[in-house]
């Protein structure tokens, strides 16, 4: 996986490699004047083939693009299926159902659920959980919410 101006990227997946070349061709010519196009020629054959680590060793930081390989052992539903904890993943939208220490379902997602609606009439709204502002989840925060077993301190991806 790699995180890219806070998304992530599964650059094995075809049609995340599209989605990933188009978001940094749009990156860097947003941050710069000057586009290097053989630095990014480069990242764009790194990412075609797969290969996170030369995608990461590319010179894209000459143009303040910085792609960072995210670990399996960084992303929260992988923690915390590992820790034992049962873990569910929303069919819609970057959303995990995870159950916790006390047998509680607690809803980690990067957005609120939009209510349930009757025509135009929102007639119930939902429990909205842990909502994380962009990707970055700290274990301390996953600690508080009841998931005991998990390491302290470590910094952590929705994806």
């Amino acid at each position: 996986m790699i995180e890219l101006n806070g998304r992530t990227y599964d650059i094995e997946v075809k049609a995340i490699q599209k989605m990933l070349k188009s978001d940094l061709d749009e990156l860097v010519h947003d941050l710069n004047e000057e586009v290097d196009y053989d630095v990014l020629d480069e990242a764009v054959e790194a990412i075609e083939v797969g290969d996170e680590q030369a995608l990461v060793d590319t010179d894209l930081w000459e143009m303040d693009v910085n792609p960072v390989i995210i670990e399996k052992n960084e992303i929260v539903e992988n923690v915390l299926v590992e820790a034992g904890y049962k873990v569910t993943r929303s069919n819609h939208g970057v959303s995990l159902y995870a159950i916790n220490d006390n047998n509680e379902e607690v809803r980690i997602s990067d957005h609120k659920r939009p209510p349930i609606m009757q025509g135009n009439v929102p007639v119930q709204e939902h429990e909205e959980g842990f909502i994380v502002e962009g990707i970055n989840v700290n274990s301390n925060d996953l600690i508080a919410l009841g998931f005991s077993k998990l390491e302290t301190g470590k910094k952590l991806y929705l994806a």
